[in-house]
């Protein structure tokens, strides 16, 4: 394990070619090595990752020594970049490839993928960012696995706090995998994705692409072909909040609500629905409120509301 403590000044590391692949960062994970032997953890202050990979990275001791398995921070409200970095191949309790936990980290232009979190977070993990800001622009997060929620990725907010507060731009998350909720993404109070892709997503229970619970936004985005395998909210669940708006979701499949399920509270909007599927509201369901304005459904189909069912004592 690497470690970089920077409190006293500003650290910069950089592959020399600028091509990832070319340096390697590795964690050495193999059965009967230590619980943590991650390949990077940062304390201090400001630091820069560039064209680096990261792979082979293990945490899954106690507390924090369980997050982040190929790199976690913890720079105390630092704003820090990682750029054109790769995290493949790694394993944690929390966060599979990378957790993000108290400072300001922005990741550009990376690639996460091919990671495992036995709990949340397959690839991605954030808890406790200090400044709201872009969290990651550009990249790909892809093929990742969460043993409970958030295949791709799991953002942990606080009740007070702006649902933009964690943004994802121009993001693709794609093909990833939780055992319960949220294949793509799951985000507690906060989360926000701009043209962002989510494809091909699947969660056991419910959000096949992402799930918002208590918050979160989607806009600009496409959402396809996600599937929540045995519940709810093939495209996207909402559980007491969270909107999406000026988005496709395409050919998402669920028991209810195939491309988007609705609990309470949440809405989605200037919206377009098309070939989505579900036994119960092929389209949209809504669960004892919820709100659906300005979107236009065509091909959907269920057995009960092709294009929305209304469930309301």
């Amino acid at each position: 394990q690497l470690l970089v403590s920077a409190y006293k000044t500003n650290i910069a590391i950089r592959g020399l070619t600028g091509a990832p692949e070319d340096v390697l960062i590795d964690g050495n994970n193999y059965a009967g090595k230590p619980v943590t032997n991650r390949c990077m953890i940062v304390y201090g202050n400001q630091i820069r990752l560039d064209a680096l990979t990261f792979t082979n990275g293990r945490a899954v001791g106690s507390v924090w020594d369980g997050y982040g398995g190929a790199l976690l921070t913890q720079n105390s409200g630092k704003t820090s970049l990682v750029e054109n970095c790769r995290f493949v191949g790694n394993i944690a309790i929390n966060g599979g490839g990378v957790g993000l936990t108290y400072g300001t980290v922005t990741l550009r232009d990376c690639v996460v993928c091919d990671n495992v979190a036995t709990n949340f977070g397959g690839g991605v993990y954030v808890y406790h960012q200090v400044n709201p800001g872009i969290l990651m622009d550009g990249g790909v997060i892809e093929g990742n696995r969460a043993g409970d929620k958030g295949g791709g990725v799991y953002v942990v907010g606080f009740e007070s706090c702006a649902v933009d507060r964690y943004q994802f731009a121009d993001t693709i998350i794609s093909c990833n995998e939780a055992v319960d909720s949220g294949g793509g993404a799951y985000c507690s109070y906060a989360g926000a994705f701009s043209n962002a892709v989510f494809d091909g997503n699947a969660a056991t229970n419910k959000g096949g692409g992402l799930y918002f619970y208590y918050g979160g936004l989607v806009q600009d985005s496409e959402i396809s072909a996600n599937q929540a395998v045995t519940n709810y909210g093939g495209g996207a669940y909402h559980e007491n909040g969270g909107r999406i708006a000026s988005s496709e979701l395409r050919g998402n499949s669920a028991l209810r609500g195939g491309g988007v399920y609705i609990a309470r509270i949440g809405e989605i909007f200037n919206s377009i629905l098309h070939e989505n599927t579900a036994t119960d509201g092929g389209g949209i369901y809504l669960y004892y409120g919820g709100l659906a304005r300005g979107c236009l459904l065509t091909r959907n189909s269920a057995v009960a509301g092709g294009g929305i069912n209304q469930y309301q004592w």
